[in-house]
């Protein structure tokens, strides 16, 4: 009997042991979290109060440690480290009205939110600032400070570059000094063989990408160098020459498509002139004495009989014209950009500004031919760099680079891919046999061998 009420105090304690435990844990976590305070309040009187303002796609913050997702409305606090996932957008707002919209694949930490000057620190990616206060901002191991402007920091092309579209942007020099990037002027930083290089040059609407051109109308912001009509109107004018290359593409393709129909039409019917009456024996009679070249001693100046009874045999029919079929093949190398800091220094040259080292183009092939036949053709007929190898174990060619881009040239396991009709196949690229209207794509990854495509 005793022994039974002591095991069941037992059993009451460690239910309360484990109770305790639960809400220590849901306390932990809701104390980082911010659920137990004021929304509007931040952790210090002293700092400026951040919020996330807008989310789309999967945002992620670090806090403390520990790792959750971000959601509308949650406030920021100072150590925190943000995070943008593939094709995200995260927009964060102060107090004061100063905005801060991070891209996809960027990474930014907040150093501090003092308000006499928030420190922002841009670890990866682009993001796009309007700020109404100081600021100080460290990206690609550089040091800016606005007091009050719009400007693009980006390190996804270099060691970093800042884009002024309103007021200035201060850069501060390793050494000490300082230079002011003015409006619609753009600061590239490279490194260099001798160091780095500092370039501050005049920025033109037409140099800039369709992405930031779309989130600069998103915004609405007032003061811009450029104005909404202007940039509107170059996304217009962008996309209606895409659709005519597509068109121009589509059209080339149709003509080359019905001008190899068309001649091999001619080839067929045109084997033997005539219908194959030419070259019987003329006037229908067998050929009798003409047959031996005529009688001795016939008439004369007459024609030997052999010419017309013997003619010449019929020319051999002409080969068929080979089957043609066609596809399409384009070349990029678009991941590198979001993945700038992994790239070896010395083939940043061959990295396209907008990640595409061949856009979309039709190529024709013959029945058996497969992707490999098509992507050294094109690479020929374009001038485009190909390095490839024989590898024994999978009976296929390996496309080692392209481009002067190889394996391992951003990252460990980055490389060139191949997908059919957005398909990856799981075998080498000359094991794979075309049909007629395949899509190829090839593209460069960086991470995820080839989820990153």
């Amino acid at each position: 009997m005793e022994t039974g009420k002591k095991k069941k105090i037992l059993n009451i304690v460690m239910v309360i042991m484990a109770a305790v435990i639960v809400a220590g844990g849901v306390l932990g976590v809701g104390h980082i979290k911010g659920w137990f305070k004021p929304k509007d309040v931040p952790a210090d009187p002293l700092e400026t109060v951040l919020r996330v303002e807008r989310i789309t796609g999967v945002c992620k913050i670090e806090r403390s440690g520990i790792g959750y997702e971000l959601r509308e409305g949650d406030l920021i606090q100072a150590g925190d480290i943000l995070e943008t996932a593939d094709l995200a957008t995260l927009i964060l707002k102060t107090e004061d009205g100063s905005v801060f919209r991070l891209r996809e694949k960027t990474e930014l930490e907040v150093a501090s939110l003092n308000k006499d000057d928030i420190k922002l620190s841009l670890k990866k990616g682009s993001a796009l600032f309007n700020v109404l206060e100081r600021m100080l901002l460290e990206a690609g191991g550089y040091g800016y400070e606005a007091e009050e402007g719009i400007f693009l920091a980006d390190t996804r092309t270099g060691s970093g570059s800042i884009k002024v579209f309103s007021g200035s942007v201060a850069l501060n020099r390793p050494e000490g000094s300082s230079e002011t990037i003015e409006t619609q002027h753009e600061l590239i930083v490279s490194e260099t063989a001798e160091g780095t290089d500092f370039q501050i040059v005049p920025m033109t609407l037409s140099a800039l990408d369709e992405e930031t051109i779309r989130a600069l109308i998103a915004c609405g912001w007032d003061g811009l160098c450029f104005a909404k009509a202007e940039m509107e109107q170059t996304l217009e004018e962008r996309a209606a020459e895409v659709r005519r290359q597509q068109e121009e593409a589509a059209r080339r393709a149709e003509e080359e498509k019905q001008s190899a129909q068309g001649g091999g039409s001619q080839g067929g019917s045109g084997t033997v002139p005539g219908g194959g009456n030419e070259g019987t024996v003329p006037g229908g009679e067998p050929g009798g004495g003409g047959s031996e070249g005529g009688e001795p001693g016939g008439e004369p100046g007459g024609e030997p009989g052999g010419d017309d009874s013997n003619p010449d045999p019929p020319d051999p029919p002409d080969p068929p014209e080979p089957e043609v079929h066609y596809c399409t093949i384009q070349i990029r190398c678009d991941t590198i950009l979001s993945n700038w800091d992994e790239l070896n220094p010395d083939k940043a040259p061959f990295v396209p500004e907008d990640g595409y080292i061949l856009y979309a183009v039709s190529a024709e092939f013959t029945p058996g031919e497969t992707v490999f036949d098509v992507l050294c053709r094109v690479c020929e007929e374009y001038g485009i760099q190909i390095e490839y190898s024989w590898t024994p174990m999978y009976d296929s060619y390996y496309i080692e680079g392209i481009n002067q881009l190889y394996e391992k040239d951003c990252g460990e396991a980055s490389g060139w891919v191949y997908l059919v009709n957005g398909w990856s196949p799981n075998y080498g690229c000359s094991s794979y046999v075309l049909s007629d209207g395949d899509a190829i794509d090839w593209a460069y990854t960086c991470h995820g061998y080839g989820d990153d495509v």
